[in-house]
């Protein structure tokens, strides 16, 4: 489906995205996974995902502990020189939707390849502790939700 733009497998039975569930230049503008049963994406499908405008992942079972991390070592090829090389891996994404999840934690620079994203939503997920420099390289973020969440003061830190 080469013309696909708007992809909803929403309220499903979804257990774990594949490295093969995209082809190799899909043209998804936007993708609906939310209120699936998601633990975690394998980073090349991450990787794939991430080029569409709108990605939706709320009301799944993510935890950012294993395969979804998002720190920008974590996107480099072999062809990447330095650790913040964002030339090696960038994205399209303009709204990542990631309420309802079991987030606990926000690491540093874990969105840093997302120079595009304006809409972030991490609300209603289990997030204590945001390290330092977690938001680095969200210059286009106009809107960040982290509402209901378990976040205490002296560990938030929102060093751009």
């Amino acid at each position: 489906m080469p013309k696909l733009q708007h992809l909803n497998l929403n309220s499903n039975n979804i257990s774990q995205i594949t490295s093969d569930i995209f082809g190799p230049k899909h043209t998804l503008i936007s993708c609906f996974l939310s209120s699936n049963h998601l633990i975690y994406i394998i980073l090349i499908s991450f990787q794939k995902l991430l080029q569409a405008a709108a990605v939706f992942l709320n009301g799944n079972a993510l935890t950012f502990s294993h395969s979804l991390y998002l720190n920008c070592s974590f996107f480099q090829t072999s062809n990447c020189h330095g650790p913040l090389s964002r030339q090696c891996y960038s994205t399209n994404i303009q709204i990542l939707e990631l309420s309802k999840n079991r987030i606990s934690h926000l690491e540093s620079e874990m969105f840093c390849p997302m120079q595009n994203l304006r809409k972030l939503h991490l609300e209603k997920n289990l997030i204590k502790v945001i390290r330092p420099k977690a938001f680095m390289g969200l210059g286009s973020l106009a809107y960040l939700d982290l509402s209901s969440n378990q976040v205490y003061f002296h560990t938030c830190n929102f060093d751009w």
